[in-house]
């Protein structure tokens, strides 16, 4: 029993050693004023924002630090606000090469975007219940790779558009039973 007793408490001290090598903290960034306010992690129990919520929400980061390196690691992060519509964006191809997803010029490809988050309601403010898409072009200058982040685009969209929800259908009159 004293050996098991031993490993075990060896087990908690380097375990607690690991963990100190590390240290956690936790990043505010304030979307609409970019203020930026770094909490320590506390390791139990819990600890209130010391910035209010602002009107465009706030972005908190976990982040760890390697005391031994320096190096830094970003773990999580999530926006939190009022009202925070959602988009996901997918992108499907045809393009027969599967260790790389593309699109190519010969190839069709369709675009499908899921907006989330919008409120609906007489009540509801117009901004909350639409968001507006743009569609933007651009072109690679000659000699540069795709995969370089160096698009000419123009502030001119191709195209814009209000997404707003689509209202669910309603069914009125008989109900049938299976």
């Amino acid at each position: 029993m004293n050996r098991i007793a031993t490993l075990l408490l060896l087990g908690t001290v380097q375990a607690s050693a690991q963990a100190s090598a590390y240290t956690n903290f936790i990043r505010q960034s304030q979307q609409d004023t970019g203020v930026v306010w770094d909490m320590p992690v506390v390791p139990s129990g819990s600890s209130p924002s010391a910035l209010v919520l602002g009107s465009g929400g706030s972005l908190f980061q976990l982040w760890t630090i390697q005391q031994a390196s320096a190096a830094d690691y970003l773990l999580d992060q999530k926006l939190v606000g009022a009202y925070l519509p959602t988009a996901d964006i997918k992108i499907t191809t045809l393009d027969p090469y599967s260790k790389v997803h593309r699109t190519r010029v010969d190839q069709p490809f369709t675009v499908t975007i899921t907006v989330g988050g919008l409120l609906t309601g007489a009540n509801a403010p117009l901004a909350a219940t639409q968001v507006l898409f743009e569609r933007h072009i651009g072109a690679y200058q000659a000699g540069m790779s795709p995969l370089v982040p160096a698009v000419i685009c123009s502030n001119t969209p191709l195209s814009s558009a209000y997404l707003e929800p689509v209202p669910k259908p309603r069914l009125f009159g008989a109900t049938s039973r299976s």
